[in-house]
C-alpha cells in the first residue's frame, strides 16, 4: 500500500518535470493535466526545489510559467567550480 503511493508520486513528480520541461505551464495547467490540486503542485514545486532542482516561475509573453535552470548535480558541479 504504502509502496503503491510513493511510486504514484514519483510518477506524478516524471509528468510534472515534462510539463516544466515544455516551459509553457504554470499552476493551473499542470493541476489539470495531473488531476490534481494546485495546493498539490506548489507542495511538489517545494519538494523538488528543496531537491536541488533549479525551477523557477518566468513571466513570458502569454503569462507566466515554470523554467528548469538546474538539476541538483549541475548545482552541485557549479558551486564546487566557484
Amino acid at each position: 500500500m504504502r509502496y503503491d503511493r510513493t511510486m504514484a508520486i514519483a510518477k506524478r513528480h516524471e509528468a510534472f518535470f515534462a510539463l516544466i520541461r515544455s516551459g509553457s505551464y504554470s499552476c493551473p495547467k499542470p493541476a489539470e493535466e495531473l488531476a490534481v490540486s494546485s495546493p498539490t503542485v506548489f507542495r511538489d514545486l517545494l519538494f523538488l526545489r528543496c531537491q536541488g532542482y533549479g525551477i523557477e516561475s518566468v513571466q513570458g509573453r502569454a503569462g507566466w510559467a515554470y523554467e528548469m535552470r538546474g538539476t541538483p548535480d549541475s548545482r552541485s558541479r557549479e558551486r564546487r567550480q566557484a
